[in-house]
């Protein structure tokens, strides 16, 4: 049974948003941007049985604030797309190698062409949308220090090494997540993950219009567009789309989810449990 304080309308969200939420149209990706400390216990009713099962999971309270917003986020942003309650959207997570939930989540429904992808590192969390183009999108935070050179042999062809090598030590975290958001966003375009080897593919260096430079024949098909985001302080991020994408545009998720608490608080008392993901 779905908590009847979850079942509110679309411009429920609207009426307490700065600005009503453009329609997703063919070409057009969405970002919508949230932070750690937006989690609020309120917000595991958006998630399902699964969601909540894999939330409580987490050792350290920060990995399980991270994902319960995003989690929650992503239902909230489909539903000012498809004028559905959030609360009724199943996400389909299953890995089509292993069958777990942890592969690149879809509506299970297939509404709209819509296509998503989830990321959440440090303070950040973002959830990226677009329509008939699928995509990836990462975010890390920028730590006071990196083993760069080990990480770099593992993930980074040997011209990348060269070009990280050449910079000034204080430079090379920032340069390697660069490189490292901008594959790991191809790799999660393509639905791969980490199956799909990073060593395999060159990006541009940083400072240069993130793109793809080199990649070995079969990876993936058609073009793959990057695009280098702006995450705030303290944070690398980047987007992959593979087809047209005008100039992503920034949403703001956490007015979204201060929204949807907003609109449910102070309502009756919760019960029930939200039905699992169906595939």
């Amino acid at each position: 049974m779905i908590p009847l304080t979850i079942l509110f309308h679309e411009a429920d969200m609207r009426s307490h948003a700065d600005e009503p939420v453009p329609a997703l149209r063919e070409g057009a990706c969405h970002l919508w941007w949230a932070r750690r400390s937006d989690a609020h216990p309120e917000l595991a009713e958006l998630l399902d049985r699964e969601e909540r099962r894999r939330a409580t999971a987490f050792y350290h309270s920060a990995d399980r604030d991270r994902f319960t917003v995003g989690r929650a986020l992503t239902r909230l942003a489909l539903a000012t797309y498809l004028a559905e309650p959030p609360g009724g959207i199943l996400i389909d997570s299953k890995c089509d190698r292993c069958g777990r939930p942890h592969g690149k989540p879809r509506l299970a429904s297939g509404a709209g062409g819509i296509e998503l992808s989830i990321s959440h590192s440090g303070e950040r969390v973002v959830v990226a949308v677009a329509c008939d183009s699928p995509l990836g999108v990462d975010v890390e935070p920028v730590p006071p220090y990196l083993a760069t050179e080990e990480l770099a042999a593992q993930v980074l062809t040997a011209e990348e090494v060269a070009v990280l090598s050449s910079l000034e030590e204080a430079e090379r975290a920032t340069a390697f997540l660069t490189y490292w958001t901008r594959k790991e966003a191809v790799a999660k375009a393509t639905g791969q993950g980490l199956a799909l080897t990073l060593r395999a593919f060159s990006v541009s260096p940083p400072g240069a219009p993130a793109r793809v430079v080199t990649r070995e024949e079969g990876l993936w098909q058609g073009p793959m567009l990057l695009h280098d985001l702006d995450p705030g302080p303290g944070h690398v991020a980047s987007l992959a789309v593979m087809g047209p994408c005008d100039r992503p545009v920034d949403r703001d998720g956490s007015t979204l989810l201060a929204a949807w608490q907003t609109a449910v608080a102070p309502g009756p008392s919760r019960t029930g449990d939200k039905p699992s993901e169906q595939t």
